[in-house]
C-alpha cells in the first residue's frame, strides 16, 4: 500500500466488503496512516527482505488464528513489500499451523482444483500450492533463507528443538 491513491483503493473494499471484520498483518517496513481502515492493523517490522524471525512468525500465526477464531466473519490480509516472499512465507506457515492446531473444520473453504479439503502438513506444501496458484515459481517467489525458514518452522511444529 504505497501510493495513497491505493491506500484509498484498498481501504474503500475493505471497508465496504468487511466493515470491521479485517485484520491487516503488515509486514513492509513501511508504516501508514491506520484512520483509514475501520479493522485492526499490525505491523510487524524487520529490515531487509528475509524471513520474519522464528519467534515472530509463531506470534504471528497465533495471533492470526485468535483473530479468525473470534468471529466467522472475520478475515485476514497479509502484505509486504512485494508482495512475494514475506508474504508466503507467513502464509505457508499458517497453513501449516492450522493443519496442526485448528483440525480439519479451516480447510473447508479452501479448494484447488474445484476441490475443497486440501491440508498442508508442511509450510513447504503450502509454499508450493501458494506459488502455484498465483502462477509464480517457488525460485521467483522464495529466497533461500526463507525456504529455510519453513523447514525451521516445521522441525518446531513437530517438536524438534532448534
Amino acid at each position: 500500500f504505497t501510493s495513497e491513491s491505493k491506500l484509498s483503493s484498498v481501504s474503500n473494499y475493505l471497508n465496504k466488503t468487511h466493515g470491521d471484520k479485517y485484520l491487516i498483518c503488515n509486514m513492509s517496513e513501511k508504516s501508514y496512516p491506520h484512520k483509514n481502515f475501520q479493522g485492526q492493523i499490525s505491523d510487524f517490522k524487520f529490515p531487509g527482505h528475509p524471513s520474519p524471525p522464528l519467534g515472530l512468525l509463531f506470534k504471528i500465526c497465533s495471533s492470526m488464528e485468535s483473530w479468525l477464531n473470534a468471529d466467522p466473519e472475520n478475515i485476514v490480509v497479509v502484505h509486504c513489500m512485494s508482495g512475494k516472499g514475506r508474504t508466503t512465507t507467513l502464509l505457508s506457515c499458517l497453513l501449516a499451523w492450522a493443519e496442526t492446531t485448528w483440525g480439519d473444520g479451516i480447510y473447508d473453504d479452501i479448494a484447488e482444483d474445484g476441490h475443497a479439503g486440501v491440508k498442508f502438513e508442511t509450510p513447504k506444501e503450502a509454499m508450493k500450492y501458494i506459488c502455484k496458484s498465483r502462477r509464480m515459481s517457488v525460485k521467483n517467489t522464495m529466497l533461500p533463507s526463507q525456504i529455510g525458514y519453513l523447514q525451521y518452522f516445521e522441525n518446531i511444529l513437530e517438536g524438534v528443538r532448534p
